[in-house]
């Protein structure tokens, strides 16, 4: 029987073949619907933060502003009227004492027509009310009359009335032994004869203390007013503002898949709201045209760009294995010209991987694996490509539930990174490890290190370190970038350590289950 060996086919199938092939790769990518790939991400609808004790947040600012401007208007009205109802007690008082002051003399000389001077005083003092107190006192401090009354008060206060020297002749309240008591006192003079001191004392501590009870009631109620105010001033603002709150969580829900379709729509809202939320849904369609206008751009990039280069790359390989007869200098160039076309596709995969990753083009398709079998299959190829030793250490057999497709990439990427900047001599290490809600991932190698001034921007875009990332490596500077922004969308975190000569360590930290 005989044997059929498969021929080699012409170089020129080869080359239709292989374009044809990117062609339906790059067709499937970019036209086929999401769904038939990978599984898109449902929406995460967050919970709206709280932002009572918030300082900066609009709802507490305005809280407080409102209420601080209510408290000091109840405030400065019950101040107002406390000193108002003080001063009306206490010029009803006066007004009373002066009264009596300036009838007393005319008084006494009616009834000293018909009495003696003695009787004609006291027959003045009891006319006065019975709550006023008055006494004639002369130049010797001699009381020569006074009133009944004093009979009555304790007598320590009796003695403490009459040793006072001095008296103001306009009424005024004083406060003596716990005590109100309006003073006065003016010279008695009777048909231009000077009699002595006419003293009058008015008691007025029962009005006072009313007084006081009354006001501190007041001020109780304002208390009590400016606390109820203060929560439904709080209750209608949070209420006012619940159409932003809204409107931040249907933003927050909007991805970019999203953009054309999304609409904002609020009932009951205030008029400038309604005109906020008509402006962002304005400004959502312009953001979704642009959006698809620019996955349209990534497609036609694709097409235009990647297969011509694609093309590009077969026939100089073509020419390379058929150029016997090309001399030296021929095959340096030719040499040169497919190595600068293999690193252009590469820069325009770097790119197109980038964006799909910044623009959530990349659907996420959460499984559960093994996550040391991933690394030992990513490190197997990359020992091949690189010729490097990629040794893995793991705590056991790590599970995680993640992206298979995001993670390969990520591990790609920092492996590659790992062996274009470490000798071949020198092994790479790749430790797992686990927690109970996060997975550790660390790639150390023993290369020429980063400088401490130059290992915040090793993740920035097209960023390379002027002696390790040079253009020999055959690096863009994306590797890094496409990392981060893959991790990142992951929920992850990235850190670096680096040391000059002593090499680096790159360690990603993801959670165990991927909440998509």
């Amino acid at each position: 029987m005989k044997r059929f060996l498969p021929q080699r086919l012409p170089d020129h199938l080869l080359i239709d073949t292989f374009a044809a092939f990117s062609r339906a790769k790059i067709w499937a990518e970019h036209f086929l619907p999401p769904n038939t790939l990978k599984t898109s991400k449902p929406p995460h609808f967050p919970r709206s933060p709280r932002h009572w004790f918030d300082p900066a947040s609009l709802q507490f600012r305005l809280t407080v502003g409102v209420t601080t401007f209510s408290v000091l208007g109840l405030g400065g009205i019950s101040s107002w009227t406390s000193w108002k109802m003080q001063e009306i007690l206490v010029n009803t008082h006066t007004e009373n004492i002066t009264y009596l002051a300036e009838r007393f003399p005319q008084d006494v000389q009616i009834y000293h027509e018909s009495f003696p001077m003695q009787e004609s005083l006291q027959f003045a003092i009891d006319k006065a009310p019975p709550n006023v107190l008055i006494w004639v006192e002369t130049e010797n401090s001699e009381i020569i009359a006074q009133s009944q009354a004093f009979e009555n008060i304790e007598p320590a206060l009796r003695e403490r009335l009459f040793s006072l020297n001095e008296m103001p002749k306009e009424p005024e309240v004083y406060q003596v032994d716990r005590r109100y008591l309006v003073l006065c006192s003016d010279v008695l003079a009777v048909q231009n004869r000077t009699l002595g001191q006419v003293r009058m004392v008015q008691d007025i501590t029962e009005d006072q203390l009313m007084l006081n009870r009354t006001m501190q009631g007041l001020r109780i109620i304002t208390l009590l007013a400016i606390v109820l105010l203060a929560a439904i001033i709080a209750w209608y603002i949070k209420r006012s503002l619940r159409p932003l709150r809204r409107i931040s969580q249907i933003a927050s829900t909007i991805s970019a898949n999203d953009l054309s379709q999304a609409k904002m729509t609020l009932d009951k809202a205030p008029t400038e709201v309604k005109e906020l939320a008509e402006k962002l849904n304005e400004m959502l369609s312009r953001l979704g045209l642009s959006w698809e206008q620019q996955r349209q751009l990534i497609g036609d990039i694709s097409h235009e760009l990647r297969t011509p280069l694609s093309v590009t790359y077969g026939s100089l390989q073509c020419i390379q294995r058929r150029g016997t007869s090309l001399n030296e200098m021929q095959q340096e160039l030719l040499g040169t010209a497919i190595s600068e076309t293999d690193r252009t596709i590469q820069l325009l995969q770097s790119l197109l991987d980038l964006a799909r990753a910044d623009n959530s083009c990349t659907y996420v398709r959460s499984e559960t694996l093994l996550l040391n079998d991933l690394v030992a299959d990513v490190a197997k190829l990359t020992e091949r490509g690189r010729n490097h030793c990629i040794k893995v250490e793991a705590e056991g057999d790590i599970w995680m539930t993640t992206d298979r497709n995001s993670l390969s990439q990520i591990l790609t990427n920092l492996l590659d990174n790992a062996a274009k900047y470490s000798p071949p001599d020198q092994p790479i290490i790749v430790t797992l490890s686990q927690s109970e809600h996060d997975t550790l991932i660390e790639v150390r190698d023993y290369g020429c290190g980063i400088a401490p001034e130059q290992q915040e921007r090793i993740f920035d875009r097209f960023y390379r370190v002027d002696n390790a990332r040079s253009r020999a490596t055959g690096g863009v500077g994306l590797g890094l970038a496409i990392v981060k922004t893959l991790v990142e969308s992951m929920d992850g975190k990235i850190s670096v350590w680096s040391q000059p000569e002593e090499g680096s360590s790159f360690k990603v930290t993801l959670p165990c289950q991927l909440h998509h």
